[in-house]
């Protein structure tokens, strides 16, 4: 009876499922642009922007990202980076936009996705808000009639103080709904309080508009600094010039001002002016420089097209250090991309267009790529693979030159060659906030879930043999209701629902990849529950830099680390695929680079990695160092490599319970069930979820 109705219900669900998917986010991957991330827990999440499908010569598509993603810090791919999943839930009424910011919240579990365009039908603005415990979406019941809804501005959590932050921005018809004319730059900083849900309209420096650029917090002064550069100008006759780069505004948490500074560099170290970059701050634990590390982005004058370099604007002393590359040879120029920084210690860099080709960008480690920004890792240099277990930043060398000081911080040199243009930034910088220690706005689950106990009480016979035909009863009744549900949602397929549109896994075709369509600001371009098995450990070390005091936490995390593999996407194949002796070790992270686990060792049916293979191998990327490291370190060669290994099936998540309703004053589909079905085959990467059906 039981194989019976397995078989119904497995031939009622079969059709929904296959036409609810088409190309797997995960294992079609080609190339994504324009989305927003954050890291919340040891998650690292990417929402909207758009994505292109593998091989991109037989899908020429822009498609708007309609899911939310997630990579495991912990996980490896078997390739030296975190593995992506799909099986996170998102309704269709969540906005699929490009150039949002999602603030973080680490210490409730959510983030916020604030802002963004949308490829057509533009909405006002809504803030959403995720719950990373219980995998569901929510509106907020925040006042928005004096705010409009801007795209490619620039935004910065500050998570000590619960506050998140957009400067500048595109108001366009992507944006505004009915909007004519060109897009115009905004001025304004908006600042929103997550534990009032209130936001506030605040002036920028001037009246200029701007977009495009980046804004980072620095844990200096008495609450904290906001600095802004990089990006677009609005001259307001519906021209745009780009941004100097020497250019530097800071804002003052505390007293709410906005200041200027003036960056210098040597000949060659100073950015060409760029929009639409990345990049992350870092500082070492005596805070005796902050250090902000720019990566790529679309260039604005002569033949710049978009740029494949690294850049460091050290503070206080506000000197530009050209990190990457030192030497000329042919790269692989792209932007609109993401930075997000780990543990102050690694840099993951997420995506980007690639104006100039039309390869993949590593799509066997799904477009993420890594800068170890103290060049401490076994490579010894700045790209290299993703080491959870390396938790404190080290100084590099080309910063420690500038400013004094060793690895470990005691920077000497504390204000710009020719002074500080305002006298109030030589005393903020001389300062650190001490942020009070922020306690959560809701019950948050304890590391161990919040299932509660099983009873070993024992039964009579009689008493199981009664609760079987009952529990079988009921099973049958389920089963019953299951095949009806499914036959009803086939029938339904494709129909919209007054005011609800039918979420589809195939995603929208927008734009072709290879045409340069115009965006935000007139510039051409080219273009459910906690996941299954990965219930939050709230213990966790190393997910986050700074900690709520501004110091970056010096405990080497406990939990499991990647083994090596012979492919990365950096880096050019050396003869043996080892390095060799172990000048470049580093002693503390030994015991994790050398581990190799059980699982891995056991499966010798993996090919040897061949570059020749690749269609990324013209990556341009510093060769790893000859005759360096220690036998078992294996070479980082160019490009993708082969399918991921499998990894541990995570376990079931805990029970979730109701959100407080005043925490989520609008609730979106409370009923409608959101647990995403996991492959039987994990190990290929692919995750199947059912299509959405709101009733």
């Amino acid at each position: 009876m039981a194989l019976f109705c397995f078989t119904l219900l497995t031939l009622a669900c079969s059709a929904g499922l296959s036409a609810a998917q088409s190309e797997d986010p995960v294992a079609d991957f080609c190339r994504r642009f324009g989305h927003q991330t954050t890291v919340v827990g040891n998650e690292l999440y990417i929402d909207g922007g758009l994505v292109n499908w593998n091989p991109l010569t037989s899908n020429p598509t822009n498609y708007t990202n309609t899911w939310l993603l997630n990579q495991d810090l912990d996980v490896g791919n078997g390739q030296g980076f975190p593995q992506l999943y799909s099986n996170l839930s998102k309704n269709s009424t969540v906005p699929d936009v490009s150039g949002g910011i999602l603030w973080s919240d680490n210490t409730n579990l959510l983030f916020y996705q604030w802002g963004g365009q949308f490829q057509s039908n533009p909405e006002g603005p809504t803030l959403y808000v995720y719950d990373t415990i219980y995998n569901t979406w929510n509106t907020t019941s925040s006042d928005l009639s004096q705010i409009s809804r801007v795209a490619y501005g620039a935004g910065a959590s500050v998570e000590q103080r619960a506050e998140g932050y957009y400067y500048g921005g595109w108001l366009n018809n992507q944006t505004v709904p009915g909007w004519s004319g060109p897009p115009i730059a905004t001025s304004n900083l908006i600042r929103y309080d997550m534990t009032t849900g209130q936001f506030s309209n605040n002036s920028g420096p001037d009246s200029t508009g701007r977009a495009e650029g980046v804004m980072l917090f620095l844990p200096a002064s008495d609450n904290g600094l906001l600095v802004y550069f990089g990006g677009v100008v609005d001259m307001g006759n519906g021209s745009t010039v780009g941004a100097n780069m020497t250019e530097i505004w800071i804002y003052d948490l505390n007293s709410e001002k906005w200041y200027n500074q003036t960056a210098t560099g040597d000949p060659g170290n100073v950015p060409d002016m760029r929009g639409k970059f990345c990049a992350g701050a870092t500082w070492p634990e005596d805070q005796s420089s902050y250090n902000i590390y720019l990566y790529g982005g679309q260039g604005y004058q002569g033949t710049d097209v978009a740029f494949d370099d690294v850049y460091i604007l050290t503070l206080p002393s506000f000197q530009w250090i050209k990190w990457y590359p030192t030497t000329p040879g042919p790269g692989r120029p792209h932007y609109d991309l993401t930075c997000n920084v780990i543990s102050g210690s690694q840099m993951l860099i997420i995506g980007g267009t690639f104006p100039l080709d039309d390869q993949c960008d590593s799509p066997n480690v799904y477009g993420t790529h890594n800068l170890n920004l103290g060049k401490d890792g076994p490579a010894g240099s700045e790209w290299d693979l993703f080491y959870p277990n390396i938790t404190k930043y080290q100084v590099p060398p080309e910063i420690i030159s500038k400013v004094g000081g060793n690895a470990a911080g005691g920077a000497t040199a504390k204000a710009p060659a020719a002074g500080f243009d305002n006298r109030d930034l030589s005393v903020y910088f001389t300062r650190t906030p001490a942020f009070a220690a922020r306690t959560a706005t809701r019950p948050i689950p304890s590391a161990t879930g919040i299932h509660p106990g099983n009873s070993t009480s024992s039964s009579s016979d009689a008493g199981a043999i009664a609760g079987g035909v009952v529990g079988g009863v009921v099973g049958l009744a389920l089963v019953i209701g299951l095949v009806w549900f499914c036959l009803r949602r086939r029938r339904n397929q494709g129909v919209k629902e007054k005011g609800m549109v039918q979420r589809r896994r195939t995603v929208r075709a927008e734009l072709p990849a290879t045409q340069a369509p115009v965006e935000a600001g007139g510039t051409p371009v080219y273009r459910d529950d906690p996941k299954p098995g990965s219930s939050p450990d709230y213990g966790r070390s190393g997910t986050q830099s700074p900690d709520p005091n501004g110091t970056m936490s010096t405990t080497v995390s406990t939990l499991p680390t990647y083994t090596n593999t012979p492919h990365s996407p950096y880096g050019q194949p050396s003869q043996s695929g080892l390095y060799q002796n172990s000048s470049h070790q580093q002693q503390p992270y030994q015991q994790g680079y050398q581990q190799v686990s059980q699982q891995y060792q056991q499966q010798p049916q993996y090919q040897q990695y061949d570059p020749s293979l690749d269609m990324m191998r013209q990556q341009h990327y510093p060769p790893p160092p000859q005759g360096g490291g220690s036998p078992g370190y294996i070479s980082p060669p160019q490009g993708s490599s082969p399918s991921p290994v499998s990894y541990e099936a995570p376990q079931s998540p805990p029970t979730a319970q109701s959100t407080p309703a005043h925490f989520y004053p609008k609730p979106l589909y409370p009923n409608r069930q959101t647990e995403g079905k996991r492959s039987p085959q994990p190990a290929h990467g692919r995750f199947i979820e059912e299509a959405d059906e709101e009733t």
